[in-house]
């Protein structure tokens, strides 16, 4: 003999839901009192779109995605949601013991850990996630400290250009190998820099070029 329903199946007014068919009225049921991912819960009640791997199909998903945005759909989801809650809420009144005091801190971690253990589930199984899921699973990593609000990005390499020549590491160490012989001064060798000096032109290569603002001579 079955045994009675310890909750209601269907809302309370499941006659103005006629028109749905049966099996897609206990998909509805289904996916709002286990709280599972939309996907999942078209795949069990409508196997015909499932590949060989027991996935969703691209037209399952197309399907899946058109079947709960329907509004009569969502309106016998929102009935049956406050079905629910109010059948829940009759059977909490005359309890006198306030459930809240009951928790303590190690059911409270156990419970968490469930929890997140479920969330990483959903991710890891590589399945589409119906934004409504993604929402939840990322709110519960981020309450838990495993997501940011803010992502720290890796800073690129700066080179900061000292304000003087004299401050440049890099001019000193090009002057102190050429005093050593390490690298050579081509400048000194060259053709141009001869025929100047013949003509009384004192080389100094630090007043070599002429200041930016200084016109040339015509």
């Amino acid at each position: 003999m079955a045994q009675d329903s310890i909750f209601p199946k269907r809302p309370a007014n499941d006659s103005d839901f006629a028109s749905i068919k049966a099996n897609d009225r206990d998909c509805l049921s289904y996916s709002v009192a286990f709280n599972v991912p939309n996907e999942r819960a078209f795949s069990l009640f409508h196997p015909e779109f499932l590949d060989e791997q027991g996935k969703l199909t691209k037209v399952g998903k197309t399907q899946c995605r058109q079947f709960f945005s329907y509004a009569k759909n969502k309106e016998y989801q929102d009935s049956y949601a406050a079905c629910l809650k109010s059948f829940i809420g009759k059977k909490n009144i005359g309890n006198d013991t306030d459930i809240t005091n009951d928790i303590d801190d190690s059911r409270k971690d156990k419970v968490l850990k469930q929890l997140l253990g479920q969330a990483m589930s959903l991710v890891e199984s590589g399945e589409d996630l119906d934004p409504d899921t993604m929402k939840t699973v990322v709110e519960v990593f981020r309450k838990l400290g495993i997501l940011k609000d803010e992502v720290e990005e890796q800073e690129a390499p700066r080179r900061y250009i000292p304000l003087r020549c004299s401050e440049c590491d890099y001019r000193s160490f090009v002057e102190s190998y050429i005093e050593t012989g390490q690298i050579e001064n081509s400048c000194l060798r060259c053709k141009a820099l001869d025929l100047a000096k013949e003509h009384g032109f004192r080389y100094d290569p630090k007043t070599l070029l002429r200041p930016t603002d200084e016109k040339t001579a015509e």
